[in-house]
Formats: C-alpha cells, structure tokens, sequence
C-alpha cells in the first residue's frame, strides 16, 4: 500500500514544471558576476570617451576664439595699425565687391584732397591773388574731410553691410551725399573755397602754365570723383533694395539702439517711476 502510493505520487504528474521550463527556456539568462564588471567597464570607458571629447570640443572653441582675437587685431592703416579692417573676413560675399569698390573710391577720394593741396600750393608759390587762402582751406579741407569720409560715409557702409543694419545704411547716404555735394563745390573751383577746379584752373593758365596743368590734374581727379561716387551710390541703393532694407527698419534699429543704451534705460526708468507715482497719486 505504501509502495503503491509513492509510485503514484511519483508518476502523477507536476503542475508547475511547464512553467519552470518556460521560464528556463525564455527568460534571460543569469548575468554572471564577471559579465557584470565587463559591462560597467564598458560603460566606465564610454562615459570617460564623452568626458574627453567634450574637453577636447572646448579646447577647440577656446582656440577658435583666441584665433579670431589675434587675427582682428589692428591692422590698419599698415604704417600705424588703429583699426581693425578686413573685407574678406568680415563682409559677406554677396556684400564684398561693392563694399571693395567704395573703398577703393574713398582711397581715391584721399587722393584728390592730397593732390587739391598740391595744386593749391603752385597757386601759392605762383602768387595768385587767392594763393595763400586757396592753399590754407585745402588744406583744412584735407585734414578734415580724410577722417570724416572714412568715419561717416565709408565705415557706416562697411559696418552696415557687415550687421545688415539699415540705420547704417540710412546714415551712410547722408554723409555720402554731402560728400558728393563737397566734391562738386570744389569742381566748380570758385575762388577762395579752397578747390582747384574749373574756374581756378582757367585763370591760371594766364597766370603759370605749370601750375595750370596742376589744377587740370586736380580738377580731373575732382570730376572723376564726383562721377564714380554717383555710380557707387546707385550700386549701395542696389545692395540696399536687394536686402530687404527699408526706412522703416532702420527707426526700428534706433529705436531698439536707444533704448539699449544707457540713457535710454534710464530714461525708460525714469518714465515708469513718473507712471506709477501718477498712478499712485490718482488712487489717493
């Protein structure tokens, strides 16, 4: 009777082992204790691999900002660097050619005020009757209009077409207009104004042929001048339209210049102060 019954028992069949040879057979696979060091070395050795190329990205970047400083020191003008000046770098390429040809008009501008003092001075040495003023307002106009042409016309170009600012653009055909009205005065050479020009030139071919032919120089250079910088202007007007700038960008850029600044911030707080204090006085 008892052997029967442990045959039984031992033949009668057990219920949980179909799930314990599922389980064997799909679950996964017990992780041994050295899989486990191999994988969080893995793990170690990527995490350090990130760590290094995120040192090594920053190094990069430190290298191009110490690049970009050395290469935007001062290098201009070349005998006596006090700017920083490169179309190449700085200007888009859509903006270089037009950019390089008003700088190359403003080298030739420089030029003709240079040459105008020349011409002035033959009249001076051939004793014209206006030599000693003609000489001296040329060259007042020289050491005025040199820096002034490249500080308000010719940079407020470049650093419009560099920032795509329409102010600077806007500032730009202000300064370039006056500067072409300048150069037509002298054209015209009336006595006195400090321009060799026309009329000036043909006095003085009565006074010293030389000299004349000084002022025919001066006056030349003057009316090439005043030619180039009307085509230039209609080529900036080109670039001007063809960006999308407009007059009232550029009040939107003074605007938002004004109130960046410093006056402009203090101004605006000024304002809230006297708003709120109003506000405060009609609540009382």
């Amino acid at each position: 009777m008892g052997g029967g019954g442990r045959a039984a028992a031992a033949s009668a069949p057990n219920p949980w082992s179909g799930a314990l040879a599922l389980q064997s057979d799909d679950g996964p696979p017990a992780e041994s204790a050295a899989e486990a060091a191999i994988r969080y070395r893995e793990k170690e050795l990527e995490r350090r691999e990130q760590t290094l190329a995120n040192r090594e990205n920053a190094l990069k970047d430190r290298e191009e900002k110490v690049d970009r400083v050395l290469e935007r020191q001062m290098n201009w003008p070349p005998f006596r660097p006090i700017l920083y000046h490169s179309i190449e770098k700085e200007i888009p390429p859509r903006g270089q050619g037009m950019v390089r040809r008003m700088y190359s008009l403003w080298m030739f501008a420089v030029w003709t005020y240079v040459f105008n003092c020349v011409a002035c001075f033959t009249l001076l040495v051939t004793k014209n009757a206006a030599g000693g003023g003609m000489f001296g307002m040329s060259l007042l106009i020289a050491a005025v209009a040199v820096p002034v042409s490249w500080s308000f016309w010719y940079r407020q170009l470049y650093n419009g077409t560099r920032d795509d600012k329409s102010i600077r653009f806007f500032l730009f055909f202000i300064n370039f207009a006056f500067h072409l009205g300048a150069s037509g005065a002298l054209l015209v050479g009336i006595p006195g104004w400090g321009g060799a020009g026309v009329i000036v030139t043909l006095e003085q071919f009565s006074v010293n042929l030389i000299s004349a032919i000084f002022c025919v120089i001066a006056s030349a250079s003057l009316g090439i001048q005043l030619v180039l910088g009307i085509w230039g202007l209609k080529d900036v007007t080109m670039y001007y339209r063809s960006m999308g700038m407009s007059l009232d960008r550029a009040k939107q850029e003074a605007a938002v210049g004004v109130a960046q600044s410093s006056v402009g911030q203090s101004l605006l707080k000024e304002g809230a102060k006297q708003a709120i204090a109003a506000k405060t006085g009609q609540a009382v």
